[in-house]
């Protein structure tokens, strides 16, 4: 049975993915005491804590009412959403402890998982000086930084499906570094196009799921969906030299330019098929306008 099921692997692997020199590092216990002390410290006084929330813009009465749905808090209060938050600080080492040992013991299992992952769509393809970096991180879930891919073992602390999350993360982040080209005379604009095409196909590829990511934080998706196909139209009739701060917004938590390149990927993908998309994937890693030409196709 297992010949079998290798064999019947063998044949529908379209590429080689051989992720063997990429390094896998993770956060020292020394560390992470120092960090999860750190975050006690910062929600030890209540009075403290808040006004620096409020001061950061993060203690919303919407974000208050949503913990309140979700069953984290028991009252709608900013004194119980302290008392949430500084109860798990208190228990956040054990968790990121936990879930680093876990990740460590299925690693080779994540890896393969990944590869495979990338084989149905890219070509060929062995990174070197490629480092995956399992820590703490304040700004992301994931994120890669040139060859730097860095993790946030907090937040996966008190996912229930942080195994997955994480194989289709690491499938996100390494789909990033083989998009990779140096390309330094890009204007603004040209680069907000490359990154709703990357982070689109990068969405796709490590079958990520944003209907659920944006459910989860409480959005209407199908409104939020509408909302990102309508800056899309908009940012499509800027010229050179329009301010682009809004429009580079777009991108923050998986928002709406996610939304918009995974859309037009979807579309492109549903209408040539896998073949002819693969095809494609070098040409939109040359210039990413390719996606949008085929885009243009079909609406």
């Amino acid at each position: 049975m297992e010949k079998e099921s290798l064999s019947k692997f063998e044949k529908e692997k379209e590429s080689n993915i051989d992720l063997l020199l990429v390094k896998v590092d993770f956060i020292a216990d020394t560390e992470i005491d120092l960090w999860c002390s750190q975050k006690i410290a910062e929600s030890k006084d209540m009075a403290s804590w808040i006004k620096k929330m409020e001061d950061d813009d993060k203690l919303k009465q919407e974000d208050i009412d949503w913990a309140l749905k979700n069953g984290m808090i028991a009252q709608n209060t900013k004194q119980a959403v302290w008392e949430y938050v500084h109860a798990k600080d208190i228990g956040r080492r054990v968790a990121i402890e936990k879930i680093r040992n876990e990740i460590e013991q299925k690693l080779k299992f994540i890896m393969r998982q990944s590869a495979s992952m990338l084989e149905k769509y890219l070509p060929d393809w062995k990174p070197e000086n490629l480092v995956i970096n399992f820590t703490t991180n304040e700004s992301a879930n994931f994120c890669i930084d040139v060859k730097n891919i860095t993790i946030d073992l907090n937040r996966l602390s008190e996912n229930p499906n942080a195994i997955n999350d994480v194989i289709n993360g690491i499938t996100h982040e390494l789909f990033h570094a083989w998009m990779e080209i140096e390309k330094s005379d890009l204007s603004e604009r040209e680069l907000i196009l490359r990154g709703i095409a990357g982070e689109g196909l990068a969405v796709f590829i490590g079958n990520q799921n944003l209907e659920n990511h944006h459910t989860e934080r409480g959005k209407n998706y199908e409104k939020y969906k509408i909302e990102s196909m309508k800056l899309f139209e908009e940012f499509i009739l800027t010229k050179e030299g329009d301010d682009m701060e809004k429009y580079e917004d777009a991108f923050k938590d998986m928002g709406h330019f996610y939304i918009v390149g995974n859309e037009i990927v979807n579309a492109v993908v549903q209408k040539v098929g896998i073949e002819k998309f693969r095809e494609l994937l070098p040409k939109i890693k040359e210039d990413a306008s390719a996606l949008f030409k085929e885009y243009d196709k079909i609406i």
